[in-house]
């Protein structure tokens, strides 16, 4: 035997599973089994999507399933489901948003119930992961709205307390720190003398995590300043759910020493490894020629460094005044005692004198030790008479840097092990508290950060804490560990039924029993709840426990029971065969007649079935009652009837005749028994005529069969067959709707007959549409008109014309470039949009561009990021983004002095020379600083003008150099020339002589003057004062000189 099984609702088991079960039992015994459905437990990371494996165990003879998988909307969302049944598994995802969905499968693939191995996945659901860190959605598998756990085998339905349903879950965990590639090694760069920062590019790390979200972070960035020194430069990478990884690099600014050849003063840049107690730091000097005397202070940061003392290397005298060197103050003075005095020092006789300190404290990365003017006490550098005080301007005073370096990272010691609690009572979480660990390091204090806290509130779950110690010099140590909350606390089943008693159910020897389920509660989200029996489940006469079992994500469990007691109160069901009506026997007034015995039910069991007649009775001609009495073991009891009725059965002779008829408005036609008969008669005459069908519609069109039936006077009758043709002739009625198409991505759209068709008519049916034209492009932009023709099943047309309006909806694509613009005369540059487009297009037609901003100045010299907008001709715009690098490549402009020819006395060997400065100075966006390098006769430099400035005799070059803010650099040169005129008068040197013997002084010679040029002078003549006092016309020499110091005054007077 076979037959169909056809599920109307294709998710509605519950109608299917009876039939199915009911053609098994015809030839399958009974079997039951445990069953075990598992679904998977994971861990993902944020913002990724996971899988989720459902798989069976025990899954035997198994030939229908359903059940609802739930989920937590907030932490996890549908994606997908892959199926791995064997035909037919349906999947109603209709409800995914609200977090669940539908699962039913039918074995229907003889033969009947399929064995699967341990393990076997049943389906793979996909979500998208959406919640945070630490975040556990379950992953239930039970009943959902509508829809209740069922499973049957070859048995029958497998009772729910043979299914073992082990729930999943999809917790959000990462434990892993994330990696940093690529750290820059440590950097020296270089800078001139009496510069203080750097600016210090690199190429950052490359920051990767085992999970998506990882961000960089660091103490300082690529183009920062740095000061001279040691900085450390710290990255950080943080992934989402907290956890960090670092990598340091440290950058040094070396400043440069003095340029050969200019006096300079100079503390020297030291080094300390850290700890370090002590510190001596050495004083030199560059180009110490012929000084006579100096005075400076120095200072320093009196809470890191104290003064000790110092090793002095200069001859005498030298003085240290220490008095305020608690407040970072040491006043230095010296001065030349020798005969004659004049100290000039060359390599490597340099350091004149080292300083010693006590390192106070180790938090800190650089410090300085710096030449000052201290209140009273002025910056002061002289030569020896005649000389004089030489201006500052002309000496570099050049500071020390004092670098504490420090590389060895702190230490964490006690990091504690994983922390494994159970969930604090009706929580879903646990206040965890420990010890914390303890940061040192080897020579400062060191900071310690933390992700938690102990005595916070930990979710159920995984979560990783993280300490971080960092030291001064941004070396640090990280300490991980995990605490782990376990949910151990049941669910609470409350309202639970009490005892149910009922009668059976019409026809059934069970009972249809509903109740209200009990509730389920629990500290945790994700509890569910299944039962051996549900509200509405038939239950058989007799008594059956029901039992509910509520299970929570962790697995943690509770139960609760009642009975249903069900009476057996219904009579059984016979059904007698129909009314029996069969013509005479031949030559008998009555005919012998059989049937089938009926066969009674009973919702349980029939005990008795009797009856009045018997098959094979004689019955007379008309009606005879039989009566069926049937007993149920219950004592219930039922009955049935039918007729037997015996009747002639002589019958009339039918006649019949074709014809045609059309179909009306309404699409019917109608007409009579007469219109077919054609001549019929009876022996007894014909009482009536009836024909069958006598109306038709649309469904009838072409040649129909219809049967006339005759009757005669004792109901006996005759047919015979007509053939009618049901012909239409009305055209249909077209019914059109203007519609709006957007084009697509190609610049075309396609419009079908249905979105023009507006509810066409026929009195038949609409056999089938069609349009013209049906594809549009962007040269149809606008309304156009389309015909639509409605055609019926028998060729009939009709028509309508619709207005298409064709609309472009679609944005064109931006696609930007990046450029570099250089700043004219006047710090301005202006961007075209056409500059920055990289070649944008549109579905149809690119129609304008613009770009913001558009103008820059000096203020944008960099990067700077713009916006280019794109519009077609349907107004529809996009954009994009891109950088216009703005430069500044024109050097500042200035007039330079014409060459300046100074004329001195011949006495005279140097000249002060004033108004010697640049002139109009200028640049598109401002002068940075000017300077200026005097080589040849006069050697030296300075900052802004040279006015002012001592200049030898002969020819000086005097270079200026200008500097715009952006660093381009032009200079001019000219000469500035010192010449003698007149006379020139060199005295001699001092003289020191011992007295002449026996005398009270000395006749001193070789004491003349040099007088040049001789053809110029006019007279010469000089005077003593002091031991020895007169005067007299030419030299001195000769003259008697007495004991002590005579000064000697020559005077030459020129001929002009």
């Amino acid at each position: 035997r076979s037959f169909i099984i056809q599920a109307i609702q294709p998710y509605d088991m519950k109608k299917i599973l009876p039939i199915l079960l009911a053609f098994i039992s015809l030839s399958l015994s009974p079997l039951m089994s445990q069953v075990t459905v598992s679904a998977e437990q994971v861990t993902s990371c944020s913002g990724t999507t996971v899988t989720v494996d459902v798989t069976a165990d025990n899954w035997v003879d198994i030939v229908s399933a359903q059940f609802g998988i739930s989920w937590d909307t907030s932490i996890v969302t549908f994606s997908s489901v892959f199926d791995n049944m064997p035909p037919t598994a349906l999947y109603n995802t209709d409800s995914t948003a609200a977090g669940h969905f539908r699962f039913s499968w039918f074995d229907f693939s003889p033969p009947i119930g399929e064995t699967f191995p341990n393990g076997t996945v049943l389906f793979t659901i996909t979500f998208n992961v959406v919640g945070n860190y630490g975040e556990v959605s379950p992953v239930t598998i039970g009943d959902v709205p509508g829809f209740v756990l069922e499973i049957a085998n070859t048995g029958g339905v497998i009772p729910t307390g043979n299914i073992v349903i082990n729930q999943g879950s999809v917790t959000i965990e990462d434990n892993t720190n994330p990696t940093l590639s690529n750290c820059p090694a440590d950097i020296t760069v270089n800078v001139p003398n009496g510069v203080a920062t750097a600016t210090v590019n690199w190429v950052p790390p490359t920051a990767s995590d085992n999970c998506p979200g990882v961000a960089l972070s660091s103490t300082h960035n690529p183009g920062d300043a740095f000061p001279v020194g040691m900085t450390t430069v710290t990255y950080t990478a943080t992934d989402g759910a907290g956890n960090t990884a670092n990598c340091s690099f440290v950058i040094t600014v070396v400043e440069d020493p003095p340029p050969p050849g200019t006096f300079a003063f100079i503390i020297n840049d030291q080094e300390v490894a850290c700890p370090t107690s002590s510190i001596s730091v050495p004083v030199s000097v560059q180009d110490f020629m012929n000084i006579g005397s100096f005075q400076f202070g120095i200072i320093w940061d009196s809470t890191i460094l104290s003064y000790t003392g110092v090793a002095d290397n200069l001859p005498p005298a030298a003085l240290y005044n220490a008095s305020n060197a608690s407040s970072g103050e040491l006043k230095v003075s010296w001065f030349d005692l020798s005969i004659p005095p004049g100290l000039t020092l060359t390599p490597p006789d340099t350091v004149i004198f080292t300083l010693f300190f006590d390192i106070l404290q180790n938090d800190w990365t650089s410090t300085t030790i710096q030449f000052a003017a201290l209140p009273g006490f002025p910056i002061e550098v002289a030569n020896p008479a005649p000389g004089g005080v030489i201006p500052n301007n002309l000496i570099i005073f050049d500071g020390g840097v004092i670098t504490n370096n420090d590389t060895i990272p702190p230490v964490i010691t006690n990091c504690p092990d994983t922390i494994t609690v159970s969930n604090d009572a009706g929580l879903c979480s646990a206040v965890v508290t420990w010890t914390e660990p303890t940061a040192t390091d080897n020579c400062s204090t060191v900071t310690v950060t933390r992700s938690h806290n102990p005595g916070d509130a930990f979710p159920v779950g995984t979560t990783q804490v993280t300490y971080v110690a960092t030291d001064f010099a941004g070396n640090t140590d990280t300490c991980v560990f995990i605490v782990i909350v376990n949910d151990t606390e049941a669910p609470v089943l409350t309202n639970c039924p009490g005892n149910i008693a009922q009668d059976n159910d019409p026809g059934d020897c069970a009972a249809i029993v509903t109740w209200t389920a009990p509730t389920v509660s629990d500290n945790c989200p994700g509890a569910t709840m299944a039962s051996t029996h549900n509200s509405g489940d038939s239950f058989p006469v007799g008594t059956t426990t029901v039992t509910y079992t509520a299970t929570d994500a962790a697995g943690n469990t509770s139960t609760c029971s009642f009975d249903v007691v069900i009476s057996d109160t219904e009579s059984p069901v016979v059904t007698c065969p129909a009314d029996i009506t069969m013509g005479n026997d031949a030559g008998e007034c009555g005919a012998v007649v059989s049937w089938t015995v009926p066969t009674p039910t009973d919702n349980c069991a029939v005990d008795t079935l009797t009856s009045t007649s018997q098959p094979g009775d004689f019955f007379s001609v008309g009606t005879t009652m039989v009566t069926y009495t049937a007993t149920d073991l219950a004592g219930n009891s039922s009955t049935c009837s039918f007729t037997v009725t015996v009747e002639d059965n002589e019958s009339p002779n039918a006649v019949c005749q074709d014809i045609t008829v059309y179909l009306d408005a309404s699409g019917n036609v109608a007409f009579t028994a007469q219109d077919v008969d054609g001549g019929s008669t009876d022996n007894c005459g014909v009482d009536s005529l009836h024909v069958a069908p006598d109306a038709f519609d649309c469904d009838s069109l072409g040649a129909r069969n219809v049967t006339l039936t005759v009757f005669d006077t004792s109901g006996n009758s005759a047919t015979c067959i007509a053939v009618v043709t049901v012909a239409d002739t009305i055209a249909p009625t077209a019914m059109c709707q203007n519609f709006a198409v957007a084009l697509d991505a190609n610049g075309e759209a396609t419009v079908t007959a249905m979105d023009i068709e507006n509810g066409s008519t026929d009195n038949c049916a609409v056999d089938s549409i069609a349009l013209d034209p049906t594809t549009f492009t962007c040269d149809d932009l606008g309304n156009n008109t389309a015909t639509l023709s409605v055609f019926d099943v028998s060729g009939n047309v009709g028509t309508c014309t619709a207005t298409i309006e064709v609309e472009d909806k679609t944005s064109p694509n931006a696609t930007c470039q990046d450029i570099t613009v250089a700043l004219d005369a006047t710090g301005s540059a202006v961007v075209s949009p056409q500059q920055v487009d990289g070649g944008s297009t549109d579905n149809c037609t690119v129609d304008s561009l613009a770009l913001t901003p558009n103008g820059f100045t000096c203020a944008d010299v960099g990067d700077n990021n713009v916006t280019l907008m794109v519009y077609d001709q349907s107004n529809n715009s996009a954009s994009c983004g891109a950088v216009v690098t703005v430069v500044d490549d024109s050097a500042p402009t200035f007039t330079c002095p014409a060459d300046v020819l100074v004329e001195v006395p011949n006495s005279v060997t140097d000249t002060v020379v004033n108004n010697i400065g640049l002139s109009n100075v200028a640049d598109n966006c401002g002068v940075d600083s000017t300077w200026y390098a005097l080589t040849g006769a006069t050697t030296g430099n300075g900052m802004d003008d040279a006015s002012g400035t001592t200049f030898n005799l002969d020819t000086t070059t005097v270079t200026y150099y200008v500097r715009d803010v952006n660093g381009n650099v032009d200079s001019c040169s000219f000469k500035v020339i010192v010449v003698q005129v007149g006379l020139s008068l060199t005295c001699p040197a001092n003289v020191v002589v011992a007295n002449d013997p026996d005398s009270c002084g000395a006749v001193v010679l070789n004491i003349d003057p040099i007088i040049t040029p001789l053809d110029s002078l006019q007279e010469a003549f000089y005077t003593m004062i002091g031991a020895t006092a007169g005067s007299g016309s030419g030299s001195a020499s000769g003259n008697f000189f007495n004991v002590d110091t005579t000064t000697v005054t020559y005077t030459a007077v020129s001929t002009s």
